[in-house]
């Protein structure tokens, strides 16, 4: 196929049609999103609001703590894993002591969740290290 000034003319209107067509549309998509995940105008929900926050620690610092209560407004609640912080299992916290098989307690978590907390859906498990 050979290009001619009329051929190259069609083709730059066709993709200039397709742009504008597709920028509209990523705009209204984005509207459309922008509406789902908003309170009000001047507040965006945040995407883990029903979703447990499970912090580990593999050794007793509490001075930690204040650091990790800053994520405690994205989550509908958070769990604190840290070994000889407490003999129960709760919801939000345990006192699990095997830093090799922290995953039974997480496992044990979810089983709360399940039988006593509807409303929450999801976990996200995190380490926590900082010296």
């Amino acid at each position: 196929m050979q290009f001619d000034k009329k051929n190259l003319r069609g083709i730059i209107l066709i993709s200039i049609i397709f742009c504008v067509f597709y920028f509209y549309y990523q705009f209204e998509k984005k509207q459309w999103v922008e509406h789902l995940t908003s309170v009000d105008d001047n507040k965006i929900v945040s995407p883990f609001r029903n979703t447990l926050g499970f912090i580990r620690w593999n050794s007793l610092h509490n001075e930690r703590i204040p650091v990790m209560e800053k994520y405690r407004p994205f989550f509908a609640q958070l769990h604190y894993s840290i070994p000889n912080k407490s003999s129960n299992l709760t919801l939000t916290g345990d006192g699990w002591e095997d830093g090799w098989s922290e995953y039974k307690v997480v496992a044990d978590t979810m089983h709360i969740l399940l039988q006593n907390h509807s409303s929450i859906e999801g976990l996200l498990y995190f380490h926590f290290d900082v010296r």
